[in-house]
C-alpha cells in the first residue's frame, strides 16, 4: 500500500478503497444526507415546490448526495493513509497537541512624554 506516488500524487483508488472502513461508510452518509440535503433545497427547492418529484430532479437528487459522499468517503480514506504512512516512517507526532510556549514580555515602548509621568 502506498501514500503517494513518486510523482507526487494521491493514493489510488485501489489504496483508498482498502482502508475504508463501515464507520467511515457511515459518517459518509450522514454527511452527505445532511450537505448534499442542504444544497437540494438551496439548488431545487423551488422547483420541486413547484413540480413536485420528476425524473430529472431524482436524477438531480442523487447527483447532490453522491458528491458530497465520495467527497467524505475518500478524504476520510486518504487522510487515514497518510496517518499510516508517516506511523510506518516513525515520524508520527508522540503529542498532538503542542504545547504553549510562554508569551513573550512586550516590548519597551516609547515614553513619548520626555521623561515626565503623567
Amino acid at each position: 500500500m502506498r501514500a503517494a506516488t513518486s510523482a507526487g500524487r494521491g493514493p489510488s483508488l485501489r489504496d483508498l478503497c482498502g482502508v475504508v472502513t463501515p464507520s467511515m461508510v457511515r459518517r459518509s452518509l450522514l454527511t452527505a444526507l445532511l450537505v448534499g440535503g442542504v444544497l437540494f433545497g438551496v439548488n431545487s427547492g423551488d422547483t420541486l415546490a413547484r413540480t413536485g418529484f420528476t425524473s430529472a430532479l431524482v436524477v438531480k437528487l442523487a447527483v447532490t448526495m453522491l458528491i458530497p459522499f465520495v467527497v467524505s468517503l475518500s478524504s476520510s480514506a486518504a487522510t487515514l493513509l497518510e496517518i499510516r504512512a508517516v506511523e510506518a516512517r516513525g515520524a508520527g507526532c508522540t503529542n498532538a497537541v503542542a504545547e504553549p510556549s510562554a508569551p513573550s514580555p512586550p516590548p519597551d515602548l516609547p515614553t513619548g512624554h520626555h521623561g515626565s509621568t503623567p
